[in-house]
C-alpha cells in the first residue's frame, strides 16, 4: 500500500556510526586550535614595533669573491668521456 502525501514518518532513525564520531572529534580539534591561536595571538604586545635602522654596506675594498665551483666537478657522470658516435 502506498503511503500518502502528508505523511512524514520515513522509519526509524538511522544510526550514528564511527564516521560521526570522528565528526565529533574533528569539531573538539578545531575549537582547540582556535583557543590556542587566540591565546599565542593575545602574548605579542598591543603596541608597534620601532622600525630597525638601515643596513650599512661599504662598497670597495677587498678583493672580489672567486666564482663558486661548478655542480658536479665539470666530469661527465660516471667519470668517462661521452661516446664519439653518440647515441645508436
Amino acid at each position: 500500500m502506498a503511503r500518502s502525501k502528508g505523511s512524514t514518518s520515513a522509519g526509524p532513525a538511522p544510526k550514528s556510526d564511527a564516521y560521526v564520531g570522528l565528526l565529533f572529534i574533528s569539531l573538539a580539534a578545531q575549537i582547540t586550535a582556535a583557543i590556542f591561536f587566540y591565546l599565542d595571538w593575545s602574548a605579542y604586545p598591543a603596541a608597534k614595533p620601532s622600525a630597525p635602522s638601515p643596513i650599512s654596506v661599504q662598497v670597495g675594498g677587498g678583493a672580489p669573491p672567486s666564482p663558486a665551483p661548478a655542480p658536479g666537478g665539470g666530469a661527465p657522470m660516471g667519470g668517462m668521456p661521452p661516446m664519439a658516435g653518440g647515441m645508436p
